[in-house]
């Protein structure tokens, strides 16, 4: 433990360090707003983090840096090194491998369906289109799964994600499984669309996002126009139409 020496002394700061982990306390022992200003040069690089919420500061520099706490607030802060940047635009796509027992639909269980949930947060994670970025993530599962009625095997779920603050959101995917060459195909060709690489039994397949195969766009197009149902595990997929589909 290492105590601090800022210049309002209505301000309590120390160090604990434990092995690699080193974490900071602040605490405001006035009944009024204080602000202050600590010398954390030594860690010059670093990423506070908010211990409570996962939420993260901007890094040390080498100016003093700056804290403003209300009445008798507290922070506990870890300090913790950033990954270095990967430039993900010229790096091929690390694709989780995910090995299978059973059927293709039975990754969708409870029981079995934690590495794919796992695969999904990674798959998410790469998407310019993913909202959650910037925020920090508790738990990603898998609500409901519909199988479409496709020639190759297509799924339709719904990946819930909850975070450390703020409320849930909900993506809807749709999944095709590929194999042989037409799996070679798009880890070729379109190596983005790839979510997870299925192994069962020396077989390899792949799990893609399939909502560019055009017999897929055909099925949920007929879905909706004609009000077709499609059973899900708990609910259903239900093809609805407005004025405007004409």
């Amino acid at each position: 433990m290492e105590v601090l020496q800022p210049e309002n002394r209505k301000i309590l700061a120390f160090l604990q360090r434990y092995q690699n982990e080193c974490i900071l306390v602040i605490a405001n022992l006035s009944r009024f707003v204080q602000y202050t200003e600590l010398d954390l040069t030594a860690f010059r690089g670093m990423i506070p983090i908010e211990m409570f919420s996962g939420n993260e500061l901007p890094p040390i520099g080498e100016r003093p840096y700056f804290f403003t706490l209300g009445p008798h607030s507290f922070y506990w802060l870890s300090l913790e090194t950033r990954a270095p940047a990967v430039d993900l635009s010229s790096a091929l796509p690390q694709v989780p491998v995910v090995a299978m027992s059973g059927t293709v639909a039975s990754l969708f269980t409870n029981g079995n369906a934690a590495p794919l949930e796992s695969a999904l947060l990674t798959h998410l994670k790469g998407q310019r289109w993913f909202g959650g970025k910037a925020r920090s993530i508790r738990s990603v599962t898998i609500p409901e799964v519909v199988r479409l009625p496709t020639t190759d095997e297509c799924y339709a779920i719904s990946v819930l994600l909850t975070y450390t603050e703020g409320g849930p959101e909900t993506y809807v995917l749709t999944l095709g499984v590929a194999t042989g060459e037409r799996a070679a195909q798009i880890e070729k060709e379109q190596p983005s669309l790839l979510v997870a690489r299925l192994r069962r039994n020396g077989d390899d397949s792949v799990f893609y996002e399939a909502l560019g195969r055009e017999e897929l766009q055909q099925t949920l197009l007929t879905t909706i126009a004609r009000r077709r149902r499609h059973k899900g595990q708990r609910g259903e997929l239900v093809g609805v139409t407005t004025r405007a589909f004409g």
